[in-house]
């Protein structure tokens, strides 16, 4: 919207005013489950695909719309509608290519949020069971989740400072900022092709001592030692690697940045006589 305010006798200011997001404006991820490729299938496709899995309405079906970012193996669901949110999230599978895939989709955690870890939980916790007995004093805890197979869970609190401590049954768990990594894929080294057309149905591999891309994992190839970031004598998923820790530690970063500036946004800082909400 553009509105003019007069300024003098003969002089106009134009004020562009930005264009504010609804406020039932919902953001969700889909993420495959069994190893398929979502760019082997047009974004139309995939949106018909999730309509009719979600059995969606036809004004509630003009009220999404869908994008699957490049180099990224996920799409991101918008929705301006709160039933379709709904109705959306509960999807297990989608009917696409001629089978059922798996998919898990989950609503993203706003913008004015953090994200901590505790360790020492028991693997294979459920979200449902860590919700239930969770509470962290003077903030909200709005998901929790065990991170893979390990004894650590992954929450996200309101606001902007992650608390020190949480109450996990009762018990006290020092809880400390979430610094993510960089994202690697151990089976493949995921070319795109710079002329953009879609990458091929069957997803290739790739050697993780070299490099080389391969029809099978286990196929037969004359293997040399080279990390294919760094190329270093070490394999491709090393933890050592300075390629790698270069990217966790951008990757730690952006999320750190990511926080400040929505501090600036959201929240003033917190007194300093609260002990429990003070970042470390």
């Amino acid at each position: 919207m553009v509105q003019l305010y007069r300024a003098e006798e003969d002089d106009w200011l134009t004020v562009l005013r930005k264009k504010q997001q609804p406020k039932n404006q919902s953001t969700l991820v889909l993420r495959p489950q069994d190893g398929f490729v979502l760019a082997t299938h047009r974004p139309a496709v995939l949106m018909m695909a999730i309509e009719s899995a979600a059995n969606l309405l036809q004004s509630e079906a003009k009220a999404i719309y869908v994008d699957v970012p490049r180099h990224q193996n996920i799409a991101v669901i918008k929705s301006l509608r709160d039933s379709a949110t709904e109705k959306i999230v509960r999807i297990t599978g989608i009917y696409i290519g001629g089978q059922i895939r798996r998919v898990r989709i989950y609503a993203t955690a706003p913008e004015d949020s953090c994200r901590g870890i505790v360790h020492g939980i028991e693997a294979g916790t459920s979200p449902e069971e860590l919700m239930q007995n969770l509470c962290a004093p003077n903030t909200d805890v709005l998901s929790a989740r065990m991170m893979g197979r390990s004894e650590t869970a992954l929450l996200t609190f309101r606001g902007t400072y992650v608390p020190r401590f949480v109450l996990y049954h009762r018990a006290k768990y020092d809880c400390k900022p979430h610094k993510p990594k960089a994202s690697i894929l151990l089976d493949l080294l995921w070319h795109w092709p710079s002329s953009g057309h879609l990458p091929t149905s069957r997803r290739p591999s790739s050697c993780k001592a070299c490099g080389s891309l391969l029809d099978t994992p286990d196929q037969e190839h004359s293997c040399k030692l080279c990390c294919a970031n760094c190329q270093g004598e070490h394999p491709a998923d090393d933890p050592t690697c300075p390629a790698r820790e270069q990217a966790d530690s951008a990757a730690s970063k952006a999320a750190y940045l990511k926080r400040v500036q929505a501090r600036k946004k959201y929240e003033k800082k917190p007194e300093t006589s609260r002990q429990v909400t003070t970042e470390r």
